[in-house]
């Protein structure tokens, strides 16, 4: 029993853990979104690559245009004159946004060849590149609250991170929302250990030159992850800014789910090995633990049992308050969506244990394979900048 029992211990002692890492999660959003506005405001480039009609495309790219910054520009490029992404882009006139047609990719990543053509047209003027996803929805204050990150000293670079919001309800999407609002917290105070995210990253546009990192994503597939690379090795810390937090409005089916969790971890295993070990580690001992801790409580004596059944309850407590903690400090960066978020909040604290297992299953796709499809394209990733492309089936 005692050998039973162990797993339980290490998950209780992990998840009180868990827990205080929520707590400073939300003091971290608390006292982040009181800092007043920073009025050093650079000319900025917003560079949004935009793939195929995707729900909410238009909405989200007004969202864009709305930014109460007052010198910035935006790049909206396409693979190409007939995606049907540039019909909405047409809708927005030219003194507003500059479209830019890449062309099609050839062994990268089309997002990354997109990032690379894109590039070649920012403006003269522009001192800082930020770099954005299609499906967000920023709120006004995004541009602002990523910029006035940048001048704080060691700070290379500024990220947020997107939120899933179900569009629908559907179980897939709001259990796909809990797996991703469990890496939103591992952002936070600590520069040194925070991670850019693609779809919601400020540099300044001297910085990205001097590390060529517009040269080092050529042959690669994840943009934020060669970025990351990049300013590690220069010493360059990454603040995370939780009023640059982005909603993301999703409507996924199972096989959607399997396909973006599976696709995340496996470009994590290429890029962040490290990472991909640690989440594959905590997916096993969450399972072992609970696994082991009903066995005691089924066939465990009078002292076993019981004890494993107070482990489970720490557990299980200690899991919801971290995840009640996680939405209350999301929720206060994005006060527009309270409605959603109230009803998100029963899917927040009853699902979180499905996601373990998840991530289980996840780390074992991406031990066994390197491909992924993404937006009708398939890729190998034979090295971090080594990638192979086909038409996806």
């Amino acid at each position: 029993m005692v050998l039973l029992i162990l797993p339980l211990v290490l998950l209780a002692y992990a998840s009180f853990k868990s827990l205080l890492g929520g707590f400073s999660f939300h003091r971290y959003f608390r006292s982040q979104l009181r800092l007043p506005d920073n009025h050093d405001t650079p000319f900025a480039s917003v560079i949004i690559p935009c793939k195929e009609l995707e729900a909410g495309l238009e909405e989200n790219l007004r969202a864009f245009l709305a930014q109460r910054y007052p010198a910035f520009e935006i790049i909206l490029v396409t693979e190409s004159a007939e995606d049907t992404a540039t019909a909405t882009i047409s809708k927005f006139s030219a003194d507003k946004v500059r479209p830019v047609i890449a062309g099609r990719s050839a062994n990268e990543g089309q997002k990354i060849h997109n990032l690379r053509e894109a590039i070649k047209s920012v403006s003269d003027h522009s001192e800082v590149l930020v770099f954005a996803d299609s499906d967000a929805r920023p709120s006004d204050g995004w541009l602002s609250a990523l910029i006035a990150a940048l001048p704080e000293k060691g700070v290379a670079a500024a990220t947020g991170y997107r939120w899933f919001l179900s569009s629908t309800g559907g179980f897939w999407s709001e259990l796909c929302a809990v797996w991703n609002a469990s890496v939103a917290s591992r952002l936070g105070a600590d520069k040194r250990s925070n991670f850019c995210w693609g779809g919601s990253t400020a540099i300044r546009r001297e910085v990205f030159e001097n590390l060529a990192i517009s040269e080092r994503w050529r042959g690669a597939v994840s943009d934020d992850y060669m970025m990351l690379l990049a300013l590690r090795e220069a010493g360059g810390a990454v603040v995370f800014v939780p009023g640059a937090m982005t909603a993301s409005f999703i409507d996924v089916r199972f096989g959607e789910f399997v396909e973006f969790t599976n696709r995340q971890m496996k470009i994590t295993r290429v890029y962040e090995k490290k990472l991909w070990i640690s989440a594959l580690i905590g997916a096993v001992l969450f399972d072992l633990g609970i696994l082991c801790g009903i066995v005691v409580i089924i066939f465990g004596d009078a002292v076993y049992g019981p004890l494993a059944a107070m482990l489970l309850s720490i557990v299980w407590g200690c899991s919801i308050g971290k995840a009640s903690l996680r939405l209350k400090a999301v929720a206060m960066a994005l006060p527009q969506y309270a409605s959603e978020f109230g009803r998100q909040r029963l899917y927040q604290l009853l699902l979180w244990p499905i996601t373990p297992t998840a991530f289980l299953i996840n780390c074992l796709a991406a031990a066994s394979s390197s491909e992924i499809v993404w937006r009708g394209r398939r890729y190998r990733m034979l090295a971090p900048n080594f990638t192979e492309t086909e038409t996806a089936d």
